[in-house]
């Protein structure tokens, strides 16, 4: 298991269908608009491997205004235009000139999730929305540089997804409601003991497992978002960009 590159999507640089080895993008910025957090990085492909410039995150808390009304508020809305602005900030001071955006699923399942589209236009970035779909390729690209033939955890605040790509350049991905907030949510927060709610939760994802058999004969698994239990795997020190092998 290797954490992926990074947990920003610069893959969003390359087209969905992106030949491998990649081109030199130059600079590149790019804002990660997660339920939980949104993130900004910028790096660049150069000479068919990633370079990282600069990558930090706030935390905002979108998804749980989203359970919450089905809906983004307003102070939560300017929340995201004030950090975009900020980000906007840190993409001229890094000389990058092309700015992306990728929204993730509390803003597709948002009934004012769109509205982030104008503020990220207003402050120079160009946002998809993407759906769950895009998201699992993008994921890809991202953790892997679209080289064929590996397999990806993506591991969000909302939502699970586990994706591979084949030697024709097809995707296959799965979706699961199991994100790390919402399985806290759903098993954990209420729960008497935690003996009990870690059984709950085993069960659960005992009914999914089957879903993760496209990951099998895969060379590696990459993983997004996984940090802190690549951490406790490790015992200690960083695993930005570590093979975990057993």
């Amino acid at each position: 298991m290797t954490p992926g590159i990074s947990t920003g999507l610069l893959a969003l640089a390359m087209t969905a269908d992106a030949a491998f080895p990649l081109k030199d993008t130059g600079k590149v910025c790019v804002a990660d608009l997660g339920s939980n957090s949104l993130k900004i990085e910028i790096g660049e492909i150069h000479r068919g491997s990633y370079v990282q410039h600069h990558l930090s995150k706030k935390v905002v808390g979108v998804g749980d205004d989203m359970s919450a009304t089905g809906r983004i508020s307003e102070p939560k809305l300017a929340e995201i235009g004030r950090v975009l602005e900020g980000f906007a900030k840190k993409c001229r001071r890094h000389g990058a000139k092309r700015r992306l955006a990728v929204a993730t699923a509390a803003y597709r399942e948002a009934a004012n999730g769109s509205a982030v589209v104008g503020l990220a236009k207003e402050r120079g970035f160009q946002l998809e929305v993407a759906s769950a779909e895009r998201e699992s390729q993008l994921a890809y690209l991202a953790s892997t540089l679209g080289k064929p033939g590996q397999a990806v955890l993506d591991a969000g605040s909302r939502t699970v997804e586990l994706v591979t790509r084949d030697e024709a350049g097809a995707f296959r991905f799965t979706e699961h409601p199991l994100g790390y907030r919402v399985s806290y949510r759903g098993f954990f927060e209420g729960a008497v003991t935690f003996s009990a709610a870690a059984a709950r939760y085993r069960e659960e994802l005992a009914e999914k497992l089957p879903d993760a058999s496209l990951l099998r004969g895969k060379a590696e698994l990459f993983g997004l978002e996984i940090g802190k239990p690549a951490r406790f795997l490790r015992g200690k020190g960083p695993v930005h960009g570590v093979r975990i092998t057993q």
